[in-house]
């Protein structure tokens, strides 16, 4: 598992010996090298002959070598399939797909721990820390152009990791959460905007709601601040008052 590079790109590997006359040929690959704890991923892959409606799995090896199915799913008239799997732990799975006593070559996928945000970062991912040092969690894979404006550089994360963050002269700045997640304390994207006194109690928190960036951004941004010092910036609907985005420790916005 060492060897995989940080790029995470899938490697197959092809188990030894040959298959038997007639045995069916499986290929299958994940449609994201990387994924959230409960979040899924989707396996895809064909069958040769096309057989429909065969039933195939998706099997992942444990620390003891054995293979445990996870999820099961059937082909369609081309023998293609695409199954959904949502690990529920973290780190590097090695996977296949057995079908008709066949198996696909092994692949693998990384989970990344849940989206919860703390008062310093996300998980491993810290405020303050490098580009090097960002990448090195395995959250930021890369850095592109950031907003103009404030100088930010963006970080790139794995397709299908809703997160977006920022670096400042060379530092993580901030760190937001833009469609599922919560913060430590529990407060959650979908949340309404009323829950945040519940979640944000005072006289040790403070929440106060900006309306000024309504007309130009169509948000409500909303402060939470912990004995004075800002915590956390909230976007939410006007309309709704549900929270959209959640984020470390403020919301930036680029014009």
């Amino acid at each position: 598992m060492a060897a995989l590079s940080v790029a995470l790109v899938i490697v197959a590997v092809v188990g030894s010996g040959a298959l038997p006359a007639g045995a069916t040929t499986v290929t299958a690959a994940a449609n994201v090298n990387v994924v959230v704890t409960g979040e899924a991923a989707i396996v895809k892959g064909t069958t040769a002959p096309m057989d429909a409606a065969s039933p195939v799995a998706v099997q992942r090896r444990l620390p003891s070598g054995a293979w445990s199915t996870r999820a099961v799913g059937r082909t369609d008239q081309a023998g293609r399939f695409s199954i959904p799997i949502a690990p529920t732990g973290q780190g590097i799975y090695a996977l296949r797909v057995r079908a008709a006593g066949s198996y696909s070559p092994v692949f693998y996928l990384r989970v990344l721990g849940p989206l919860v945000l703390d008062q310093g970062g996300l998980g491993p991912l810290r405020l303050g820390m490098t580009v090097a040092q960002a990448r090195a969690t395995h959250w930021v894979v890369g850095t592109t152009q950031g907003c103009e404006l404030s100088g930010e550089t963006a970080a790139v994360f794995p397709a299908g990791v809703k997160v977006s963050a920022a670096f400042l002269d060379g530092k993580l700045l901030w760190i937001s959460l833009d469609r599922t997640g919560r913060t430590a304390e529990g407060a959650r994207i979908g949340d309404t905007e009323a829950s945040l006194s519940v979640t944000y109690p005072p006289p040790a928190w403070n929440v106060d709601l900006d309306t000024s960036s309504l007309q130009m951004f169509g948000v409500d941004l909303l402060a939470v601040s912990r004995h004075g010092k800002p915590r956390y910036g909230i976007t939410a609907d006007p309309h709704t008052k549900k929270i959209k985005a959640i984020a470390v420790p403020y919301t930036s916005i680029c014009e």
